[in-house]
Protein backbone atom coordinates (compact mmCIF):
# COMPACT_ATOMS: atom_id res chain seq x y z
CA UNK A 1 0.00 0.00 0.00
CA UNK A 2 1.31 3.55 -1.08
CA UNK A 3 1.94 6.15 2.10
CA UNK A 4 -0.71 8.55 0.15
CA UNK A 5 -3.47 5.81 0.56
CA UNK A 6 -2.50 4.72 4.03
CA UNK A 7 -3.16 8.55 5.02
CA UNK A 8 -6.37 8.70 3.39
CA UNK A 9 -7.81 5.86 4.87
CA UNK A 10 -6.05 6.80 8.36
CA UNK A 11 -8.12 10.09 7.49
CA UNK A 12 -11.36 8.48 6.55
CA UNK A 13 -11.08 5.77 9.82
CA UNK A 14 -10.49 8.40 12.41
CA UNK A 15 -13.51 10.27 10.93
CA UNK A 16 -15.82 7.78 12.85
CA UNK A 17 -15.25 5.74 16.27
CA UNK A 18 -15.38 1.99 16.04
CA UNK A 19 -18.83 0.26 17.41
CA UNK A 20 -18.01 -3.56 16.76
CA UNK A 21 -15.35 -5.79 16.55
CA UNK A 22 -15.12 -9.69 15.97
CA UNK A 23 -11.66 -11.82 15.13
CA UNK A 24 -11.67 -14.63 12.96
CA UNK A 25 -8.30 -17.11 11.88
CA UNK A 26 -6.59 -14.68 9.23
CA UNK A 27 -8.69 -11.00 10.18
CA UNK A 28 -9.67 -8.95 12.71
CA UNK A 29 -12.87 -6.86 11.67
CA UNK A 30 -13.73 -3.24 13.12
CA UNK A 31 -17.36 -1.88 12.18
CA UNK A 32 -17.68 1.80 13.05
CA UNK A 33 -20.05 4.56 13.42
CA UNK A 34 -20.53 4.96 9.71
CA UNK A 35 -21.37 1.63 8.67
CA UNK A 36 -18.18 0.56 7.43
CA UNK A 37 -16.68 -2.43 8.22
CA UNK A 38 -12.84 -2.60 8.20
CA UNK A 39 -10.66 -5.50 8.19
CA UNK A 40 -7.43 -5.95 9.13
CA UNK A 41 -5.03 -8.59 8.44
CA UNK A 42 -4.45 -10.39 12.45
CA UNK A 43 -0.92 -11.29 11.97
CA UNK A 44 0.39 -8.39 10.76
CA UNK A 45 -2.20 -5.81 11.25
CA UNK A 46 -2.16 -4.20 8.05
CA UNK A 47 -5.31 -2.81 6.47
CA UNK A 48 -6.89 -6.16 4.72
CA UNK A 49 -10.07 -4.06 3.13
CA UNK A 50 -13.05 -2.18 3.40
CA UNK A 51 -16.62 -3.02 3.35
CA UNK A 52 -19.35 -0.52 2.70
CA UNK A 53 -23.27 -1.00 1.83
CA UNK A 54 -24.22 1.19 -0.33
CA UNK A 55 -27.75 3.18 -0.32
CA UNK A 56 -29.67 5.54 1.37
CA UNK A 57 -30.51 2.59 4.24
CA UNK A 58 -26.96 2.91 5.14
CA UNK A 59 -25.78 6.18 5.18
CA UNK A 60 -24.50 6.88 8.82
CA UNK A 61 -25.84 4.21 10.09
CA UNK A 62 -23.68 2.52 12.81
CA UNK A 63 -22.60 -1.61 12.57
CA UNK A 64 -23.75 -2.95 15.49
CA UNK A 65 -22.63 -6.48 15.64
CA UNK A 66 -20.38 -8.49 13.54
CA UNK A 67 -20.70 -12.21 13.47
CA UNK A 68 -17.66 -14.47 11.74
CA UNK A 69 -18.47 -18.31 10.55
CA UNK A 70 -17.56 -20.41 12.76
CA UNK A 71 -16.33 -23.17 10.12
CA UNK A 72 -16.07 -20.68 7.26
CA UNK A 73 -14.27 -17.44 8.25
CA UNK A 74 -14.82 -16.04 4.80
CA UNK A 75 -18.68 -15.41 5.29
CA UNK A 76 -19.30 -12.36 7.53
CA UNK A 77 -22.67 -10.97 8.90
CA UNK A 78 -23.05 -7.35 9.78
CA UNK A 79 -25.80 -6.18 11.74
CA UNK A 80 -26.84 -2.05 11.57
CA UNK A 81 -28.26 0.35 14.13
CA UNK A 82 -31.34 0.58 11.98
CA UNK A 83 -31.75 -3.12 11.42
CA UNK A 84 -30.37 -4.36 8.61
CA UNK A 85 -28.30 -7.10 7.89
CA UNK A 86 -25.94 -8.10 5.44
CA UNK A 87 -23.71 -11.36 4.27
CA UNK A 88 -20.08 -10.86 3.43
CA UNK A 89 -17.66 -12.91 1.44
CA UNK A 90 -14.09 -11.45 2.88
CA UNK A 91 -12.77 -13.04 -0.30
CA UNK A 92 -14.92 -10.26 -2.30
CA UNK A 93 -15.46 -7.71 0.07
CA UNK A 94 -16.70 -5.33 -2.31
CA UNK A 95 -20.08 -6.88 -3.44
CA UNK A 96 -22.96 -8.37 -0.35
CA UNK A 97 -24.06 -11.86 -0.83
CA UNK A 98 -27.19 -11.16 0.95
CA UNK A 99 -28.79 -7.72 1.99
CA UNK A 100 -32.17 -7.74 4.89
CA UNK A 101 -33.29 -3.91 4.96
CA UNK A 102 -36.95 -4.31 6.04
CA UNK A 103 -37.19 -7.15 8.40
CA UNK A 104 -36.07 -5.10 11.96
CA UNK A 105 -36.75 -1.49 10.20
CA UNK A 106 -35.70 0.87 13.10
CA UNK A 107 -34.84 -1.79 15.28
CA UNK A 108 -30.85 -2.40 16.43
CA UNK A 109 -29.47 -5.53 15.60
CA UNK A 110 -27.72 -6.97 18.74
CA UNK A 111 -26.74 -10.16 18.26
CA UNK A 112 -26.06 -12.26 15.17
CA UNK A 113 -25.10 -16.34 14.62
CA UNK A 114 -24.65 -18.53 12.26
CA UNK A 115 -26.65 -22.03 12.43
CA UNK A 116 -26.61 -25.44 11.17
CA UNK A 117 -30.55 -25.62 8.87
CA UNK A 118 -29.43 -29.18 7.94
CA UNK A 119 -32.32 -32.10 8.67
CA UNK A 120 -30.81 -34.94 11.13
CA UNK A 121 -30.12 -38.27 8.99
CA UNK A 122 -32.80 -40.99 10.27
CA UNK A 123 -31.47 -43.78 11.26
Amino acid sequence: MQISEKMAMDKQFNNSRPTAINISDDLIFVGNSIGELWMYDRESQEPYDVFHERGKDFQGNPVSVIEVHPTRNEYVLIGYQFGQVVLIDVTEPGKSLKVVKDHHKGSTIASLAFCDWTKPKKK
